[in-house]
C-alpha cells in the first residue's frame, strides 16, 4: 500500500502541473469486492492477495478519495454506488449498483453549472 500511496501521489502532483485550471478531473474510485472472490476473475498468480484484497480496495480508495480531494479534483465514489449485494463470484455488482453510476456524470455537470452535452465536442452547425 505504501507503494500506491506514493505513486498516487506522483500521479496527482503530474496532473497538477499538465491540466489546465479549465480541466476538470473527475477521480473514480473501485467498485468493492464480496468476502470472497471466484469464478477467475482474480489472476492466478494473484490468489495469494486474496485474503487481503478486500480490505486493500477499501483502504485504497481511501487514500486515493482523499489525496484526490486534496488536489482539489472531485471523486466520484463508486464504492458507495455500487454496494448492493454481491453476487456469487464476489466481484459481480448489483443491476442497481452499477446504473446508478451512468446518471452521476450528468447530475455533477448539471452541479458544476455545465449541462451535460454542452461542450466543444457536441455543438452542431
Amino acid at each position: 500500500m505504501e507503494s500506491y500511496r506514493k505513486n498516487l501521489e506522483r500521479v496527482f502532483l503530474r496532473m497538477d502541473q499538465v491540466l489546465p485550471d479549465s480541466c476538470l478531473l473527475v477521480w473514480n474510485m473501485a467498485m468493492p469486492l464480496g468476502e470472497r472472490v471466484t469464478g477467475g476473475f482474480l489472476l492466478p498468480e494473484l490468489q495469494p492477495l486474496e485474503a487481503s484484497l478486500r480490505r486493500d480496495v477499501v483502504e485504497g480508495n481511501f487514500y486515493s478519495a482523499t489525496s484526490a480531494g486534496d488536489h482539489y479534483f472531485d471523486v466520484l465514489d463508486l464504492h458507495f454506488l455500487a454496494l448492493s449485494p454481491m453476487g456469487s463470484t464476489g466481484a459481480q455488482w448489483s443491476t442497481g449498483g452499477c446504473h446508478a453510476v451512468f446518471p452521476a456524470a450528468p447530475t455533477m455537470c448539471r452541479g458544476w453549472g455545465n449541462p451535460a452535452g454542452s461542450g466543444p465536442d457536441t455543438q452542431t452547425d
